[in-house]
């Protein structure tokens, strides 16, 4: 009976330390962008004819773009904004980090913006019927 103890006892702080390191692995805070400085500047035109031609080293890096908002979409607790062109089809999703959600609360369709935020994927689409995308996540306004 003192061994069947022993081993349970064993079972049982095992698992407590592995729910521990679990939860602490799963609410560890994302890294805050906002201060630091973007590897990229591009004006939207810019990042545009820049994928079509070449988008390597482009993933995973810190940008930052500027032009006219054109679509807001704000769910209960994020808030997405799409940066284009009327004349194109093309455009950047910026993915607002959660911090910085209220510093954007008064912003429109149709205003320039200045924003900066990872990489998370380039669409390039060859015919151009689709335009092309960047998405942008942990993004936060631009400020120099």
């Amino acid at each position: 009976m003192n061994q069947k103890l022993k081993y349970l006892l064993i079972a049982v702080a095992v698992i407590l330390i592995a729910a521990v390191l679990v939860w602490k692995f799963v609410n560890k805070p994302t890294t805050d962008y906002a201060g630091q400085k973007p590897e990229m500047s591009y004006s939207f035109a810019e990042l545009m004819k820049k994928i079509e031609t070449d988008t390597s080293n482009m993933k995973d890096k810190l940008i930052a773009v500027n032009g006219n908002i054109t679509k807001i979409t704000k769910d209960s607790n994020s808030v997405r904004l799409e940066i284009g062109s009327d004349t194109i089809m093309s455009s950047v999703t910026c993915d607002i980090d959660a911090r910085y959600i209220k510093e954007l609360a008064n912003i429109s369709e149709g205003t320039p913006i200045d924003i900066k935020g990872i990489v998370s994927e380039v669409t390039v689409d060859p015919e151009s019927s689709f335009g092309n995308t960047v998405a942008l996540i942990y993004c936060s306004l631009n400020k120099k």
